[in-house]
């Protein structure tokens, strides 16, 4: 009888979207929509994931990626238009001549 080696099933499942890269028109209109809905993104970042915030986000997101497949003709999933934003935010952070400096302080006057 012949024995096989066990083979140890992973504990998680890591699955990664493919590397996409923005144009300008998507940026636009992404910051565009958070523009819009400053408010909610406003909310979000002062209670940092409370209670009902989960839900707030993730149709905040959804929205966010929809505008801008509707208007660039380009899929981003709602996942990489939050990492789009945080990394543009945080470009302006670093950089005060970041080319998307003023449509950033018009969503996030802190900056």
């Amino acid at each position: 009888m012949t024995s096989f080696p066990s083979i140890q099933k992973p504990l998680f499942y890591v699955t990664f979207e493919p590397r996409i890269k923005w144009n300008d028109n998507s940026i636009i209109l992404l910051l565009s929509f958070l523009k819009e809905n400053k408010e909610v993104l406003k909310v979000l970042v002062e209670n940092r994931g409370g209670i009902g915030d989960i839900t707030i986000k993730k149709e905040l997101w959804e929205h966010a990626s929809e505008v801008v497949f509707f208007g660039a003709n380009i899929y981003y999933s709602p996942d990489q238009c939050e990492n789009k934003w945080w990394n543009i935010r945080r470009a302006c952070m670093r950089n005060r001549n970041y080319r998307y400096m003023s449509e950033v302080r018009e969503i996030d006057p802190r900056i």
